[in-house]
């Protein structure tokens, strides 16, 4: 029989947690892990619970831990699990294990009227196989895939400034001389009828959380441009330190056709490089044509892909 308990972090035995995040790596591996590989793994554990987890779904069987399933509310309407949970002990019936962790995690949204579970994993080559084991575990509790995205990376160089001219019409403006209400509404155009489907998954209560515009961190490429003062195309860069990354980037449906999206690349990774801030990281939908084969013309490549998938309360619409 499994016994769910749902900890906050100051209670979590850190070595049985330790102990069951290594032996699921090491089962994945096929070896031992080395003292370095301990060590990293003992200090992504401290990250994650001091920076995102929040509350853990801890799973025991005949009083050992056999299974972890981190969450954080990150907004009123939604619980976000942790990438790649729930963690399980290979020596277990893992499916099993899984399907009690997500539906404790379940029937504690609803307790909580929380509308939405979300996750969302970062998929490579090396983690494909461990990705379509989570992928069965939460389509079967009633999960649905809701979006791909393309993770782009770049290492900006001199091949960025190409110099495309708009129409006089139009004029560039810094993002940070923006009101809040003009860069919310320019967004709101942009991605009211768009390729991107993880806004398109968001309901009525999620869409005044998710994808707000920010100013934190925005670094001086971040640009709009504008046809006399109406917004029409924009780009965010955020600066993280070791690399920046890019979005939303966008232009409204009625500008398109016109260059904006060659000008606001091509202004903003220009000021970057000019700045020393080479390392660039987007991600952008996997349907969206247009937006890949732009960002590939100026050198960024996929990485990885992340999967999201929702579970949602009975009585909201699926959309």
């Amino acid at each position: 029989m499994i016994d769910i308990k749902l900890k906050e972090n100051s209670s979590i035995d850190m070595d049985e947690l330790l102990k069951l995040i290594i032996s699921q790596k090491s089962n994945e591996l096929g070896r031992e892990l080395s003292a370095d590989e301990s060590t990293k793994i003992t200090i992504q554990l401290e990250q994650i619970l001091n920076s995102f987890v929040r509350k853990s779904f801890l799973a025991y069987e005949k009083g050992e831990l056999v299974g972890w399933l981190g969450v954080n509310q990150v907004y009123p309407p939604t619980l976000l699990l942790y990438t790649y949970h729930p963690i399980i002990n290979p020596d277990s019936n893992r499916k099993h294990v899984a399907q009690a962790l997500i539906q404790k995690c379940i029937d504690y949204a609803i307790e909580k009227n929380i509308g939405n579970i979300r996750i969302f994993n970062d998929v490579t080559i090396k983690t494909e196989n461990r990705f379509l084991e989570l992928e069965q575990y939460y389509l079967n509790a009633g999960m649905k895939k809701t979006h791909i995205v393309l993770c782009m990376e770049n290492k900006l160089s001199t091949n960025v400034i190409k110099n495309t001219v708009i129409d006089s019409e139009y004029h560039i403006e810094p993002w940070l001389d923006q009101s809040d209400e003009d860069l919310k509404e320019c967004y709101e155009r942009i991605f009211a009828k768009s390729n991107d489907n993880f806004t398109n998954s968001l309901d009525k209560e999620e869409r005044n959380y998710w994808n707000t515009i920010s100013r934190g961190n925005a670094n001086q490429a971040s640009i709009v441009i504008k046809k006399d003062n109406e917004l029409v195309a924009l780009i965010l860069a955020v600066d993280y330190g070791d690399f920046m990354e890019l979005g939303p980037i966008g232009v409204v449906p009625e500008h398109r056709g016109k260059k904006l999206g060659k000008v606001v690349m091509e202004e903003c990774l220009s000021s970057l490089f000019k700045q020393g801030k080479v390392n660039c990281y987007l991600e952008v939908d996997a349907t969206n044509t247009p937006a890949i084969n732009l960002y590939k013309s100026y050198g960024f490549f996929e990485v990885s892909k992340k999967h999201g998938f929702l579970w949602r309360s009975m009585g909201k619409s699926w959309v």
